[in-house]
Formats: structure tokens, sequence, C-alpha cells
């Protein structure tokens, strides 16, 4: 649901959608990578480099993460 809020532009409850997903679990890859694309189409990049430092712990070698934290956050 929350990646087709953002698809909308609906930024704020693609938000609530992602923070829904990862208060139930934190290290949710997609829900983390979802998260900081959110972010970053609100150019809230602090959030967004948080939200990509997470997902890479969690999956360091993911093509999409490294190009987020490489690309558009380096």
């Amino acid at each position: 649901m929350a990646e087709s809020y953002r698809d909308m532009g609906k930024y704020g409850a693609a938000e609530t959608e992602y923070t829904v997903a990862l208060n139930i679990n934190p290290r949710d890859f997609t829900a983390l990578i979802g998260a900081a694309a959110n972010y970053l189409q609100e150019f809230r990049i602090n959030l967004a480099s948080d939200m990509i430092q997470r997902a890479l712990k969690e999956n360091p070698s993911d093509p999409e993460a490294n190009y987020i934290a490489g690309g558009s956050l380096g």
C-alpha cells in the first residue's frame, strides 16, 4: 500500500504505512528501501540516508540499496 501511495505522490500517507511496517519489523528490508525512496522524493536527505544505511545493514549487496546510497546520497 505504501508504494502505491508514493507512486500517487501521497508521500505523507506512504510514510505512515512505512512507519507501521517498520514498527512491526524494524529490519524489514523492503520497508526500509521504500521509506528511503519516499524521503528522497521529499528531499528529506537525512532521513533517507538513515533508512538506506539500515537497509544496507540487512542486505549489503543489494543493487538498489547501493544505487540509492551511492548515487542519490553519496
